[in-house]
């Protein structure tokens, strides 16, 4: 992969995170750095969640093979949705109200 390939792709996910993290701000009313520290989370787990849970065949035959090992093989999605709304609790974010809601 050339180095110009990197740049651009680096540039164009810096681009779509920027506009991910002022929507997180808009609707839950996060910080800057909450934001960083939320998205940083979501794609470090997901990364890590997808090896889990998309093993080879030789990896996820002993996966298969019996109980003790069954709880290697992950699903993707509940558990990040489990540990992102833990970390929104612990931040106490609240989504910010809509264009005319009343307090």
């Amino acid at each position: 992969m050339s180095i110009d390939a990197v740049r651009a792709f680096k540039l164009m996910t810096h681009e779509e995170i920027t506009l991910i993290g002022g929507e997180l701000r808009r609707l839950l009313g996060l910080t800057e750095l909450q934001t960083v520290g939320l998205v940083a989370t979501a794609t470090g787990m997901a990364g890590a969640l997808w090896q889990m849970a998309t093993p080879g065949p030789r990896l996820r035959e002993p996966y298969e093979s019996g109980p003790r090992l069954g709880h290697a093989a992950v699903e993707v999605e509940p558990r990040p949705c489990r540990v992102l709304t833990a970390f929104l609790a612990g931040l106490g974010a609240q989504p910010a109200a809509a264009p005319g809601d009343t307090p």
